[in-house]
């Protein structure tokens, strides 16, 4: 019976080439009118092989379409039909770019679970790192003067926009009556928690105590360079000890996005 419409061959996105001359081989020239043709992919190309269709069991490089296997000189090539782009339903490997992706389509459904996702692409507040070191280094003072303990952990922030939450604790022995004991937060080299004897947490207490220290603050360091956080001690009226009688100390570092 008769059909209504243009046939396949006469619409201008899909082109029938010319047939192909099997001898033997396992690859072959594709032409259209003499001429060499290079497909869209291999996946654009449907031929027809003593009365079947072949689709996505051959590859194509360029002009030359390799069937894996040698085609007997006895077969015949019925008809290749290239399918021009639009045509196909599942476009060819890379070639789907973002201008072809709607606003919204990729969702968090659509994200792998392992997905490595660039720190720039989550919103602010979001934690980006964590870090954190702990140590039962004692450290016995009365100077001054800060001096610095061994409780310390290093970040390298990802942007210069993020800021930084030190949290931070120990225990502090202050070893005889009216002892005082004064904690800061050193980034690199610099007080960054205020004055002389602004602290943290000072302890003053009536006989031999063991207290705790804490630490909470917020940072802007505002480089993406390693940087370093310490918290340093200074003991008033005797000899203080932090981390004293083998107990622990631990600090927290954890960027957050700005």
């Amino acid at each position: 019976m008769g059909y209504i419409g243009r046939s396949v061959d006469k619409i201008s996105n899909i082109e029938t080439l010319d047939n192909i001359t099997f001898d033997g081989s396992t690859s072959y020239s594709l032409t259209k009118n003499s001429v060499a043709f290079v497909p869209s992919a291999s996946q654009n190309i449907l031929i027809s092989i003593d009365g079947v269709v072949q689709s996505g069991n051959f590859t194509v490089s360029g002009s030359t379409i390799d069937f894996g296997v040698a085609i007997s000189s006895s077969s015949v090539c019925n008809f290749i039909i290239h399918l021009g782009v639009g045509i196909v339903t599942t476009p060819s490997d890379g070639s789907v770019g973002t201008s072809q992706l709607a606003s919204g389509a990729v969702n968090n459904s659509k994200i792998a679970s392992d997905a490595a996702i660039a720190t720039t692409k989550l919103g602010t507040g979001a934690v980006l790192q964590v870090v954190s070191a702990k140590t039962t280094t004692q450290l016995s003072t009365g100077t001054s003067a800060f001096v610095a303990t061994d409780l310390s952990a290093s970040i390298t922030p990802s942007s210069t926009s993020s800021k930084i939450v030190i949290l931070a604790d120990g225990c502090v022995y202050n070893g005889a009556n009216g002892r005082q004991g004064f904690f800061a937060l050193f980034r690199g080299t610099t007080n960054i928690s205020g004055g002389t004897n602004t602290a943290f947490s000072s302890i003053y207490a009536s006989g031999t105590v063991v207290s705790s220290a804490c630490v909470n603050f917020v940072d802007t360091p505002n480089t993406t360079s390693s940087t370093t956080y310490t918290i340093y001690a200074k003991g008033a009226g005797g000899n203080i000890e932090f981390c004293s009688q083998g107990t622990e100390a631990n600090i927290i570092l954890m960027e957050i996005a700005g």
